[in-house]
């Protein structure tokens, strides 16, 4: 092993910069981090580690501050922050050890499966969409030309026929849904479940629904 170091490596204001930024920037993506020298070279690097025993419980992750030389330097660092930075950069530093200990489980772990939900919903949504064109489509073609809801707040397909020249009742007629079914009763009093078929409202059920929109 090279030089062992000292607390007094870690003490400047501007390496403590570097390393809270670092220690951002590892619970932000859950890669690992790191702090370059003066020259450029990579001296220290900064990662969140996961006890393997203890998976998505809270307490499992913690930094892990490694020098270039091997030698593992988180007490080193925190040494320096508590006893030798100023005091704001000593109260980022315990936030954000406190962060990464109240996590139920790694950043890279929490991104994959926010990812994954993501996808899910996506295919969510376009399952909805590609169901609903089916759903007009079939409405439509049954002779459904508006979407109705009733004051129960159920929505409907529905077609409207006015009597002659605009005079005599209005005939609401509501066209099910696809796959929609009905249980009715045969002669015997036993009940059957058939496929819905398109219905005409009464005058006072009507009264009761709201056009919503036009079927396009």
């Amino acid at each position: 092993m090279k030089n062992k170091l000292n607390v007094t490596a870690f003490t400047s204001d501007s390496l403590a910069l570097k390393i809270l930024k670092a220690m951002e920037d590892a619970l932000t993506s859950g890669v690992s981090q790191y702090v370059e020298n003066r020259k450029g070279s990579r001296w220290l690097q900064v990662d969140i580690k996961q006890d393997p025993q203890d998976e998505e419980v809270v307490g499992s992750n913690n930094f892990q501050f490694t020098a270039s030389n091997g030698q593992e330097v988180g007490e080193l660092a925190a040494r320096a922050a508590w006893f030798h930075w100023v005091r704001p950069l000593e109260i980022r530093f315990s936030a954000l050890l406190r962060r990464v200990y109240e996590l139920v489980m790694h950043p890279l772990v929490a991104r994959r499966e926010e990812r994954k939900q993501q996808a899910e919903q996506r295919a969510n949504r376009v399952e909805v969409a590609e169901r609903r064109v089916r759903l007009h489509a079939r409405a439509k073609q049954m002779g459904a030309t508006h979407i109705v809801r009733t004051e129960a707040g159920k929505y409907y397909f529905a077609s409207f026929k006015r009597g002659l020249f605009g005079f005599g009742k209005t005939v609401i007629t509501v066209y099910p849904k696809d796959g929609e079914t009905v249980t009715k009763r045969n002669g015997g009093g036993y009940r059957k479940t058939a496929e819905a078929t398109p219905y005409q409202l009464t005058a006072e059920a009507a009264q009761c629904v709201t056009i919503i929109g036009v079927l396009k």
